[in-house]
């Protein structure tokens, strides 16, 4: 009974060392900056290495590295200076912009964190589990587009640097006036990178009422210690608006809507702050607690195993921290408060971006960008239930605590996911077009449908396919444009039959073009990229109305290659190894073998790729197969693949008919030709020219 008895003293003696060991481990000067650090690479670091750039960031690599212009962000030359210091010191290399991104979440979660602490000295750990929750906020989405969102990814480590050195400013008897000048500093950053957190600015009168109360100081000091950082405010939005009506590309009539008919705009505004609560605050805090089901088995464990990892070192970090709360405002009712802080924090988030008449989505869209600075009022609706609870039930806060940790975490897991599916799909089109397209010639015009990807416009685009294929640095100037958007096209050709040579301006360089020079193009994700042959594919009917229309204009010409092996460049610093040799890459191979009339290259491709396990995703894959074993007089073979093609659907049989009329014309006459054309005439009732 006694060893038992000195068994369980020492026991709990050995427990005891262990909680006193983490306790002073975890309230070391600098644990929480490495833990909240360590929890960031963790949540937004692990899939990394399988995803590339997305959307503007590719405009932005050819602006940054190749032509030095950045026309089209002009009304944020701050912005311009990061993107030109940044460039200086990375390569154009995914994985170095995603780690700087990396760095500047944590330097902005970090910032709040040391804001908090010292605006609420008894409350470190909460301040540490409000700058978490901060940094994993659910509502952005797409940070991933990591060149796209840089600047404004800096910028709240400048805001609420700026509030920190404020709060010290005036906590101190003798005032610092060097705090002072860093806190304008970091101010006049954060008000001049981008106009995203612009008017977050107008939370610091909130926060001297704050600092002065707990000081209980009078209340007549606010505008004493306001008014200089108010002189700053006012300047930069003189300043903005000055820019604005130089070179800002958005809508910016929301007071003139005001001024000439007020109650519609009203009601339209009411009906959009309302819009964009549910977007950025509801709509995501809802998200967290459902998983996706199309993420696939490693995906789903890689989520399962981040969320529980978060949400146990949260849970570890809140238990064996200091047990002050102090966060109850000198006895103010706290959850009130930080309603409406979170309600007025809110509106000035948003105030930027209803102006410009921006509308904020919450999914995988581009879109999505625009709730980047909703993160800070979102995690003020978060904290108020962890408020709520009394402080003898604390471990409800902390569990709660931990699971919103977790959850939000999952939902940037699920976004990195996307980002890497649309990577991949990005990498089957590069290396489809180049295995295509070996060397284009310049001024060429590409036309296609709209592919599907989430992230990338044309802009983007037609900024990759030159980064691939031009290699010299050019003078703001482009040698290749892609349009998918008929309207984006007519605005720059209005007259394509008539106007020949022709000069636009895009975002991303001057593009002097032929319309002579033209290849029109079809890519989905459930097959390969096809330049589509007029003659033939204008009886496809998957092909879409604006490509219909203009695969008139192909000029295959323009698509130089000497041999069907040749491959277009693409940069191996930003794609992975070539992709493995499937179906596409021989039907890209058979089809610039027919291009180029090597039709016994088709049959050596052919012989490959019908040994695969893989079939055509189209039966416009067919086509150069058919073609090439035609030429050859292999007729059997050329039967049994147009079988094969329209076995698929019948919708193709004009198509098939199409193609057969061609080899009717264009091959030796022969009793085993005859036998071949009549045999696929009678099958199918095509209609040969004579």
């Amino acid at each position: 009974m006694r060893k038992n008895s000195k068994n369980s003293k020492k026991t709990n003696q050995y427990i005891e060392k262990v909680k006193s060991l983490v306790q002073s481990l975890l309230n070391t000067k600098f644990f929480f900056p490495l833990f909240l650090f360590t929890l960031i690479v963790l949540c937004y670091g692990v899939l990394i290495p399988v995803m590339g750039f997305s959307g503007d960031d590719w405009a932005l690599i050819w602006d940054s590295y190749r032509i030095n212009n950045f026309n089209f962000i002009a009304f944020r030359p701050i912005a311009i200076l990061l993107y030109k210091i940044l460039a200086q010191f990375l390569s154009p290399i995914p994985y170095q912009w995603f780690l700087i991104a990396i760095i500047f979440r944590w330097l902005g979660a970090l910032a709040i964190f040391l804001f908090l602490r010292e605006l609420f000295p008894d409350g470190q750990k909460w301040a540490g589990l409000f700058a978490i929750l901060y940094a994993f906020y659910p509502g952005f989405i797409v940070g991933y587009m990591t060149l796209q969102v840089i600047a404004p990814l800096l910028q709240p480590f400048f805001l609420f640097l700026s509030f920190y050195l404020m709060v010290i400013w005036i906590k101190q008897k003798k005032h610092h006036w060097l705090i002072l000048f860093l806190s304008l500093l970091s101010a006049t950053i954060n008000l001049t990178i981008t106009e995203y957190y612009f008017f977050l600015e107008l939370l610091r009168p909130i926060i001297i009422w704050l600092v002065l109360m707990n000081q209980e100081e009078p209340k007549s000091k606010i505008l004493r210690i306001w008014f200089p950082y108010l002189i700053i405010f006012i300047s930069g939005l003189l300043w903005r608006i000055s820019l604005v009506g130089i070179s800002n590309p958005y809508n910016t009539s929301l007071v003139n809507n005001f001024i000439s008919s007020p109650l519609p705009t009203l009601a339209h505004f009411i009906n959009t702050v309302i819009r964009d609560f549910q977007t950025t605050i509801l709509q995501p805090m809802l998200s967290a607690f459902q998983i996706p089901s199309n993420l696939g088995p490693l995906t789903l464990i890689l989520y399962l195993a981040l969320v529980l990892f978060i949400g146990f070192s949260v849970f570890i970090y809140l238990s064996f921290s200091s047990n002050q709360r102090g966060i109850n405002l000198k006895n103010k009712p706290s959850a009130l408060f930080l309603l409406l802080f979170g309600i007025t924090t809110f509106l000035l988030a948003g105030v930027s971006f209803w102006i410009a008449g921006l509308h904020i989505i919450y999914g995988f869209d581009v879109r999505n960008r625009f709730a980047m600075t909703q993160a800070l009022s979102a995690t003020i609706f978060a904290f108020i239930p962890i408020i709520l609870i009394k402080k003898h039930y604390e471990i409800l806060s902390i569990l709660i605590a931990c699971v919103l940790a977790g959850l939000f975490c999952g939902v940037q897991v699920i976004g990195a996911n996307n980002f890497r599916n649309e990577w991949t799909h990005q990498e089957e089109f590069f290396w489809n077009f180049a295995w295509r397209v070996p060397n284009l010639k310049p001024g060429s015009v590409i036309i296609m449908n709209e592919p599907d990807f989430n992230t990338i416009g044309d802009n983007a685009l037609s900024a990759a396919i030159n980064w691939n294929y031009v290699k010299q640095t050019h003078p703001a100037k482009l040698d290749y444009y892609v349009y998918y958007d008929e309207f984006h096209l007519k605005l720059f050709i209005p007259d394509y039959e008539n106007i020949k040579v022709f000069s636009s301006n895009h975002i991303i360089g001057d593009f002097t073009g032929n319309t002579d020079q033209t290849i029109v193009m079809h890519f989905d994700a459930s097959s390969c990229l096809r330049i589509l042959d007029p003659e033939i594919e204008k009886f496809n009917p998957d092909i879409t109305d604006f490509t219909q229309k203009y695969m008139q204009y192909t000029n295959l010409n323009i698509i130089q290659a000497d041999h069907y092996s040749e491959t277009g460049s693409i940069d191996s610093l930003i794609f992975r190894n070539e992709l493995i040799h499937g179906w596409c890459y021989f039907f890209e191979k058979a089809d610039l073998a027919r291009q180029l009339k090597d039709w016994e290259g088709i049959e050596s491709l052919g012989k490959i790729a019908f040994s695969l396990n893989e079939h055509p995703n189209n039966a416009a894959e067919y086509l150069p197969f058919i073609e090439g074993y035609a030429h050859l007089e292999n007729w059997d073979k050329a039967i049994e693949l147009t079988r094969n093609m329209l076995q698929i659907s019948s919708a193709y049989k004009n198509m098939a008919c199409a193609l057969w009329n061609r080899i009717s014309d264009s091959t030796n006459n022969s009793p085993n030709k005859q036998a071949a054309v009549t045999s696929i005439i009678n099958a199918y009732q095509c209609k040969f020219n004579n």
